[in-house]
């Protein structure tokens, strides 16, 4: 039988994992946005330039450049979306045995201080409120309830 607290960490941990990768991917689209964006202004801005077939070898050398952003682009995102596609099968598997356990309000809030935000159990007391023994309490019977599950 797993640890419940490691699985509590691994299922914060996973959650922060996804977010971070989330961002990534979206910082990528962005930056081959930009980097498209200004390929195409200067492709635009030479095709305008008299020289006999209208597509000269600079041209030429952005759409090879810009057919390469796309492509290194779009095999990043391919990665990144396998290691979501990870991610989420296992937060998924956290999340329903989380629910199996059917903890009440407290018991998850107190997990979650804990775990996801790092509270001690004095700031969690705080927050609840109630005195940093009921805090032990709630998260030691939410852990006999998950490790039941």
């Amino acid at each position: 039988m797993v640890d419940p607290k490691k699985r509590i960490i691994d299922y914060y941990k996973t959650e922060k994992e996804i977010d971070k990768i989330t961002r990534e991917l979206l910082d990528k689209a962005a930056e081959t946005q930009d980097i498209v964006e200004s390929l195409t202004l200067t492709a635009v801005q030479l095709t305008g330039m008299p020289h006999g077939t209208g597509i000269s070898k600079p041209v030429e050398n952005i759409q090879e450049r810009y057919n390469q952003i796309v492509s290194q682009y779009e095999a990043r995102a391919a990665e990144i979306n396998k290691e979501l596609s990870k991610l989420f099968d296992k937060h998924t598997i956290y999340k329903e045995w989380l629910e199996k356990a059917e903890l009440n309000e407290s018991e998850l809030k107190v997990i979650e201080y804990k775990y996801k935000d790092g509270y001690a159990d004095w700031k969690i007391a705080e927050k609840l409120p109630c005195n940093p023994r009921t805090v032990w309490k709630i998260l030691s019977r939410a852990f006999n309830k998950l490790g039941k599950k």
